[in-house]
């Protein structure tokens, strides 16, 4: 997933061969960078992209919208939620923990169903060892 027109909510889906897959619009953010993956329901699926609160699949359509999240403080250009995926409860998803960097509150979301009996903690991964903030 590219973001092909600068700091716009625009961005397209390029195959390993370099073809475009599909072009669409995310929802706007503060200044329109970083982009997520997210193995929400599993690395065996399809990846889903966070953006601005929400996570999105490839054909370009707002899957999941954590509408809990407050408003984010700051202005507009600071004002918004980072997104880290991680396997916190170590069922094989990831978890996205969100933060707003001018906040002291930290958000974790996971796929439903929550299976209790299964929960196994907090397995890292290679993805957290070097954890990039693209923006």
């Amino acid at each position: 997933m590219i973001r092909y027109n600068g700091h716009q909510p625009d961005v397209m889906l390029v195959d390993q061969s370099g073809q475009v897959v599909r072009r669409f619009q995310l929802n706007e953010s503060p200044n329109n960078t970083g982009m997520e993956v997210v193995y929400w329901y599993g690395a065996d699926q399809p990846a889903l992209l966070y953006n601005g609160g929400q996570l999105w699949n490839g054909k370009g359509k707002s899957v999941i919208t954590f509408q809990e999240l407050p408003p984010p403080r700051g202005n507009k250009r600071q004002g918004w939620y980072h997104c880290i995926p991680a396997n916190v409860c170590g069922d094989e998803r990831e978890e996205v923990i969100l933060y707003n960097p001018w906040d002291t509150a930290i958000y974790i979301y996971t796929p439903a169903p929550f299976h209790e009996d299964t929960f196994a903690g907090s397995q890292p991964m290679p993805r957290q060892y070097n954890v990039r903030l693209m923006d």
